[in-house]
């Protein structure tokens, strides 16, 4: 659990221009295994440096949201 000290650390760095980017798993993509969700975890840290990770799936491309017909 983040504390009041994380919180202002995080607020901080952000109003500095940092990112911040815990490395919380993304289960919109049903991982199957650790290996799933670490992988899913870099390739979203990579996305912030524009470098491609083949296979990644991204929220609203083709999980996490439904389609309108």
């Amino acid at each position: 659990p983040l504390n009041l000290i994380h919180l202002r650390n995080m607020l901080s760095v952000t109003e500095a221009g940092a990112i911040v980017f815990p490395p919380v798993p993304a289960f919109y993509t049903e991982p199957s295994s650790i290996e799933d969700m670490v992988t899913q975890t870099v390739g979203r840290i990579l996305d912030l440096f524009d470098i491609e990770l083949p296979g990644i799936r991204r929220w609203g491309e083709d999980v996490g949201m439904e389609k309108s017909d």
